[in-house]
């Protein structure tokens, strides 16, 4: 009696766990894991793009970010942190090889390191003062 209490009563958490490894299961099943692992590819070599080398928390925490927001909310729930990097870790290992032997990719990934760093040095140029607050004129 206790365990279809137990059922009944937690009927929509039980729902949802099954659902979400059913999704996950028939993804794999179809052969859709490719996809998710696509996905994530493009999203590690934009943050290798934007943030460039030696940056390796801020890239991770960068497409943790965005795998999370594209993720739907109840199913958040189910996948953890660890997941999250493990995956990312094993889509990182190709693309690694992928961003050394494909030179548009390569020159992609540089493109965005440089223009990284150009904003930067023009942004500083701009915050450099001219005058000082004490030599402009007063009204």
């Amino acid at each position: 009696m206790a365990i279809i209490n137990f059922f009944v009563t937690n009927w929509d958490s039980i729902l949802i766990v099954v659902s979400a490894v059913g999704l996950i299961v028939g993804l794999i099943a179809k052969g859709q894991f490719n996809i998710i692992k696509q996905a994530i590819f493009a999203l590690v070599t934009e943050a290798e793009r934007k943030f460039g080398g030696g940056t390796g928390k801020a890239k991770l925490a960068e497409v943790v970010k965005e795998i999370h927001s594209r993720i739907p909310g109840w199913l958040r729930n189910f996948i953890s942190q660890q997941m999250l990097e493990n995956l990312i870790d094993s889509v990182l290992k190709n693309a690694k090889v992928i961003w050394e032997t494909n030179p548009d990719i390569k020159a992609y990934i540089a493109s965005g390191a440089a223009s990284e760093v150009a904003a930067a040095e023009s942004s500083a140029a701009f915050e450099q003062p001219t005058q000082s607050a004490s030599n402009l004129p007063t009204s």
